[in-house]
Parts: structure tokens; C-alpha cells; sequence
């Protein structure tokens, strides 16, 4: 199974996430027949444990998202990386694009600005700059749309606390209101009891 699995994936053992989800089975499946671990089942086939990477450099993250931005014609979208990941394996993984974009803010963003320096890129700054406005996506690595401020909350109340109020309000006062216009009157069919 796990060779079946390494062919699938180019010739190179994926993760441990990978080969889990795709054969269905668990570290515990491992242990049942005395394997350790996945590294050791993929010694046990005769693959290397996989290693793990050091951070990408920003040219070994973006040169190649620039190159198929130019050769796309638009931004790459998920399909379109992952489909050039399994034609070239420098290209790097969308995970890894994820993960930039979790630390440094906006791909698009980052890409225009390592774009910005080399003219051979040029391109590729024209359709990232439409990408952009198109789909105001991104201003400042963040989400554009209208911005609310305040002040979400909850609220447990009722006879035993088993109500709740959710809301959401930047004013104190009109938030102790709201909650007090929700909470259930004495008779009420939310405090009716059962005796018995």
C-alpha cells in the first residue's frame, strides 16, 4: 500500500497527513502490525523518511508563482498550483503558499511587491494589479469590505441559566438593554416548570 501510495505522489513518500488520508489507515493501524511509525513504514518499503524543510526562500516560493501567473494569464488559483505542483515538484505546494500568507499576509500582495524589483516580471505586476482590483481582495494583506466595530457578546440568563443572548454592540448600556428585553417574564413558556 505504501508503494502504491509513493507512486501516486511522483515517486516520493507524502507526509504522514497525506498517506493517512489516502489509505484510510491510522497510527494505530501501525502499531497494530509493529510499526512505530510512518517513517519507519516507509523505511520498511524501502523509501527515505521524509525530512523535514526548511523554510523557503521568498524566490523559491515566488519565482515559480510569478513564472505561472505569466504562463496562466490570471492569479493561480488552487487547481491551477496544484496542477503545476504534479508537473514540476519546485513548485511549491499550496500548503506552503497557506502558510506564507498565514505569516506575511496576502500572496497576491507579497507576489506584487517581489515582482516590483525584477522587470522581467513586469507581466505578471500587470495582472496582479488587476487581480487585485477585481476582486478587491486585498488591501493591506486584509479583506477589504466595510468594517464594523464593537463588541460581540453573550449572554446566559433564565431560571437555571439556560438561556442564551448573543448580540453585538460597541455600547454598554444599550447592550445591558438588549439583553434585559430578551430575558424570559415569569410565566413566560421558556419558564414554565413542570411540577410533579
Amino acid at each position: 500500500m505504501c508503494r502504491r501510495v509513493v507512486l501516486e505522489h511522483g515517486g516520493r513518500p507524502p507526509g504522514s497527513p497525506t498517506f493517512y488520508r489516502s489509505t484510510g489507515l491510522t497510527i494505530t493501524s501501525l502499531h497494530d502490525v509493529g510499526i512505530r511509525s510512518y517513517g519507519d513504514l516507509c523505511e520498511l518499503a524501502g523509501y527515505p523518511r521524509n525530512q523535514l524543510r526548511a523554510q523557503l526562500t521568498p524566490d523559491e516560493l515566488l519565482r515559480p508563482l510569478a513564472e505561472l501567473t505569466v504562463r496562466l494569464g490570471h492569479f493561480p488559483n488552487k487547481t491551477d498550483r496544484e496542477m503545476a505542483r504534479r508537473a514540476d515538484q519546485r513548485v511549491p505546494s499550496y500548503e506552503a503558499y497557506r502558510t506564507a500568507e498565514t505569516k506575511q499576509g496576502s500572496v497576491v500582495v507579497q507576489l506584487l511587491d517581489w515582482c516590483a524589483g525584477r522587470p522581467e516580471f513586469a507581466s505578471a505586476q500587470d495582472i496582479l494589479r488587476r487581480h487585485i482590483e477585481d476582486n478587491h481582495s486585498v488591501v493591506n494583506g486584509r479583506r477589504s469590505g466595510k468594517l464594523v466595530l464593537g463588541h460581540v457578546y453573550l449572554f446566559r440568563y433564565g431560571a437555571g441559566g439556560r438561556h442564551f443572548k448573543i448580540g453585538m454592540s460597541d455600547d454598554v448600556k444599550r447592550r445591558n438593554n438588549q439583553s434585559r428585553q430578551d430575558e424570559p417574564q415569569p410565566g413566560s413558556r421558556r419558564t414554565r416548570h413542570r411540577h410533579g
